[in-house]
C-alpha cells in the first residue's frame, strides 16, 4: 500500500494544469525544496572543538539521501569565511576563528557588510550567539514515499544531536510528511475501533452470540478487501481514499449486522431454505429505504 497522493490525478484531463503536471513529472522530476534548520542552542563558534563537532553534524545532514549537498548550503558561517578571504585577511582566518573575541569582534563587521544573515543570527548583547539558522536544498526525494523517508532522516539527526545543539528542521514538504505518516495507522485505528464497539453491541441486540464475531469478521473482511483491491489498482493511501475506507468499514457494518439479524430471528420460524429467503427479502427493504432517503 502506497501512502500519499498524485495531483495530477485529481485534476481534470482538460484542465491546462493537467498539462504543466504531465511536463513537470517528465521534465523536472525531481523538485528542489529548501530546508530550513534552526539551531537553538549553537556552539561557540569561535572555539575549534566545537566548531568542528558542529560542522561534523552539518556534514551529516548534506550527506542524507535527499539532501542537495554541500554546494547548495547557505550557511553564515561559510560566507563569513569568504568574507574574510575576500578583504585579503585570509591567512589571519584561523587564528582569528580561534578566538572568542576576535571572532565576534569581526562578524558585527561582516553582518553589516552582508544584512542578509543578520536574519539568520541571535547574539546576546555581549556579542556571544544565542541562537542561528542555515539553510540546504533537498532534492531526489522522489515521491509522498520519499518525502516522509528524507523527513524522519533528517529529523533522526536532529533528535541524536538535541541535548547538544537543540535542532529544529522545517520546510514545507514536513506537512506533507506528517500526514503521511498518521494516514496508515488512522486506517487501522478506525478498523479496529468499529469492530470493538460493533460487537458488544451484536451480543446486546442479536439473540447468537456467535454472530457477534461473524460481524467481525465481515467488517475485517471487507476492510482488508478494499485495501487490496486498492493496491491491486494502484490507488494511494491519501485523504480521500481513507474516506472510502471508511465508507466501506460503514457499509459492512450496516450490511452483516442486517443480514445476520435477519436470519437468527427467522432461523427458528421457518424451514431449512426459507430463513435465507426471508434475510434476502429484509436487506432489500432496508436497501429500498436507504436509497429512497438519500435522494430525498
Amino acid at each position: 500500500m502506497v501512502v500519499g497522493f498524485d495531483l495530477i490525478n485529481i485534476v481534470r484531463l482538460e484542465s491546462p494544469s493537467h498539462r504543466f503536471l504531465e511536463l513537470q513529472s517528465e521534465y523536472f522530476l525531481h523538485d528542489v525544496s529548501k530546508l530550513d534548520v534552526a539551531v537553538l542552542s549553537p556552539p561557540n563558534m569561535g572555539n575549534a572543538i566545537q566548531r568542528e563537532n558542529f560542522l561534523s553534524v552539518l556534514s551529516k545532514i548534506e550527506s542524507t539521501q535527499c539532501s542537495a549537498g554541500r554546494n547548495t548550503t547557505d550557511f553564515w558561517y561559510f560566507s563569513y569565511q569568504k568574507y574574510m578571504d575576500q578583504l585579503g585577511f585570509g591567512s589571519f582566518w584561523d587564528g582569528m576563528a580561534s578566538d572568542d573575541e576576535s571572532f565576534n569582534e569581526n562578524l558585527k563587521t561582516f553582518l553589516m557588510a552582508n544584512e542578509k544573515y543578520d536574519y539568520d543570527i541571535l547574539q546576546y548583547p555581549n556579542g556571544s550567539l544565542k541562537a542561528f539558522r542555515f539553510t540546504t536544498q533537498l532534492n531526489n526525494y522522489g515521491n509522498d514515499e520519499g518525502i516522509l523517508r528524507c523527513a524522519k532522516s533528517i529529523r533522526k539527526i536532529c533528535n541524536q544531536y538535541r541535548n547538544e545543539f537543540n535542532m529544529s528542521s522545517y520546510t514545507p514538504l514536513w506537512n506533507l510528511a506528517d500526514q503521511f505518516e498518521i494516514m496508515w495507522p488512522q486506517t487501522l485505528q478506525d478498523l479496529y475501533i468499529s469492530v470493538i464497539v460493533m460487537v458488544p453491541i451484536a451480543l446486546l441486540m442479536i439473540p447468537q452470540p456467535f454472530c457477534a464475531f461473524a460481524i467481525a469478521g465481515s467488517i475485517f473482511s471487507i476492510g482488508l478487501g478494499v485495501l487490496g483491491f486498492m493496491t491491486w489498482w494502484g490507488v494511494n493511501l491519501d485523504a480521500t481514499s481513507m474516506i472510502t475506507i471508511a465508507m466501506s468499514v460503514g457499509f459492512s457494518v450496516d450490511f452483516s449486522a442486517h443480514c445476520t439479524y435477519a436470519y437468527m430471528t427467522e432461523a427458528n420460524n421457518h424451514f431449512q431454505h426459507e430463513p435465507y429467503v426471508f434475510t434476502l427479502i429484509y436487506q432489500s427493504k432496508n436497501r429500498y429505504h436507504l436509497n429512497y432517503k438519500n435522494i430525498l
